[in-house]
């Protein structure tokens, strides 16, 4: 679990799939807190680009769950939470994506090399509590892909 202290909040998870004339960009973000403190739920990013459409606005969903007891727990408190309610939280927290997963592989969607790890930041969760595309998160992302010789994003002709 992220920290106040520290100005690294997790790690994201940075995944690419294809199919003909299209890619399908994916990040999953961790919990976290902003430069001002305030609770970031986890997140995930995602869009689909084609060659008529190279610059699709990313969408963001929260992943939350309404679990009661995540809701009565507080993240400060030194008392962990046992194991059951931590896998029933998660397994709320996923249940959308797993649809999505499903509904994806079941399209024909290919996996582009492996998925990326990469830091996330306060500053990034700022952008991310306003839902918002964290820039200087995709930034880093861009590096990671070209220096593991990742293919280019699809670009429009002409």
């Amino acid at each position: 679990m992220a920290t106040e202290e520290k100005d690294v909040q997790g790690v994201a998870v940075y995944a690419e799939w294809t199919k003909p004339e299209s890619l399908m960009q994916v990040i999953f973000t961790p919990d976290g807190y902003t430069t001002e403190n305030m609770v970031v739920r986890a997140s995930m990013y995602r869009r689909i680009t084609t060659l008529e459409n190279p610059k699709k606005q990313w969408n963001a969903t929260f992943l939350e769950s309404v679990t009661q007891p995540i809701l009565e727990w507080e993240p400060s408190s030194s008392e962990n939470l046992p194991n059951k309610h931590v896998q029933a939280h998660g397994e709320a927290r996923l249940e959308k994506v797993a649809v999505w997963f499903n509904t994806m592989l079941l399209s024909g969607w290919e996996m582009v090399k492996s998925p990326l790890l990469i830091e996330i930041s306060k500053k990034d969760m700022d952008d991310i509590f306003v839902e918002k595309t964290p820039s200087k998160f995709m930034y880093r992302v861009d590096l990671a892909r070209k220096a593991l010789g990742f293919p280019e994003p699809l670009k429009a002709e002409g």
